[in-house]
């Protein structure tokens, strides 16, 4: 069994704390065949599945389909639309396919998810140390 895969944390504005300190792990994904555009993601022990922005999903290739079910997602920041696309992931070495919404807006954060990633990953947030660990499950 190798070692964990670390990613530090990310310092971002809010308004009602000033400055954060957000768990981010940096991901890449399948464009096509043989390409794989990195992103990184906001780490989210709360989120049901991981989500793109619009711009990102189009990056990606993706286009509407007309048997796509537009689904919604509330949360604390509100409501979004999306429609449910698979995705080939990689973390660090490791590979997998996972569920992913593609929200059909551009003011939505990258969101890594539980959904899949949770399922491949055991992952650590370390707040202390500002760092997030993601061990392969074998």
């Amino acid at each position: 069994m190798s070692g964990p895969i670390r990613f530090g944390f990310q310092v971002d504005t809010s308004d009602t704390y000033g400055h954060v300190l957000r768990p981010v792990a940096k991901v890449a994904m399948r464009v096509g065949r043989e390409s794989w555009q990195p992103y990184y993601m906001y780490v989210d022990s709360g989120a049901d599945v991981s989500i793109v922005s619009g711009l990102v999903g189009v990056v990606l290739g993706f286009t509407r389909r007309s048997g796509d079910k537009l689904r919604r997602l509330s949360g604390i920041g509100g409501s979004l639309s999306f429609v449910m696309r698979r995705v080939a992931m990689r973390i660090g070495d490791y590979e997998l396919q996972a569920d992913l919404g593609w929200a059909q807006s551009d003011d939505v954060p990258l969101i890594l998810g539980r959904k899949d990633v949770f399922d491949s990953f055991d992952v650590k947030i370390r707040q202390r140390d500002a760092i997030t660990e993601f061990r392969w499950r074998d």
